[in-house]
């Protein structure tokens, strides 16, 4: 048995590790558990175009999606429609002030003008939705994917992993219905996620390519 002394110095000794391993073991997990915040003021914008965006936070890369394909029809069809029937309104309303026989009457310019009027306010209203979205917060939207640098892994929405980035393919390609090439991930398992899009005439991917280059996917 140990006497009081030797217990008493081995119980000295050992304290300061004790307190060490805990405060080490505190901060491993607050490092592993921290939130990185995609709105952080270090954020760095790798590329952006057409409402993507890949961008960066402290080894975490995130593919956003900014765009708003309903709000952005419903703005562009309103609009139409408002500026066809607002001119119609006012050439009947003309020949109505005029006398001249154009078909029309003030009635007819009236309803027009409540078309006209009626159209614009959907107009008015898709576009706030649209500025809204563009403006929104990072952490409120949902990432089309993630890349963790450090574990190079690619992680879904949710943060689920995929697969290693070295296995997953990133590469152009194009879509039905539009001529402006856009950049893809191919995982293993079959499959392609769009995470990047360029302009109309073929132009504003050679940033991300590089940077899809730089994180290690293959080709």
């Amino acid at each position: 048995m140990s006497s009081p002394t030797l217990e008493a110095a081995r119980i000295s000794f050992l304290t300061p590790v004790v307190q060490a391993g805990r405060q080490f073991g505190g901060d491993a997990q607050r490092c592993h558990t921290r939130r990185v915040d995609p709105d952080d003021r270090s954020a760095r914008i790798i590329a952006a175009n057409a409402g993507f965006e890949i961008v960066e936070v402290e080894g975490r890369v995130w593919f956003f999606d900014r765009r708003t394909r309903g709000p952005g029809i419903a703005a562009a069809v309103s609009g139409g429609v408002a500026g066809i029937t607002l001119i119609n309104a006012f050439v009947m309303a003309l020949g109505a002030l005029s006398g001249a026989n154009l078909g029309g009457s003030w009635w007819g310019a009236l309803a027009l003008g409540g078309v006209a009027a009626l159209a614009g306010g959907v107009c008015r209203a898709a576009l706030a939705l649209r500025q809204r979205r563009l403006g929104c917060k990072r952490a409120d939207l949902r990432p089309i994917a993630m890349v963790d640098r450090a574990g190079g892994t690619v992680l879904d929405a949710r943060g689920t992993a995929i697969a290693p980035v070295a296995q997953v393919r990133a590469g152009r390609g194009m879509l039905i219905g539009s001529s402006a090439p856009a950049l893809f991930l191919r995982p293993p398992g079959g499959g392609r996620i769009e995470v990047f899009r360029g302009s109309l005439f073929g132009g504003g991917i050679e940033r991300a390519q590089v940077a899809l280059a730089k994180l290690g996917f293959s080709r």
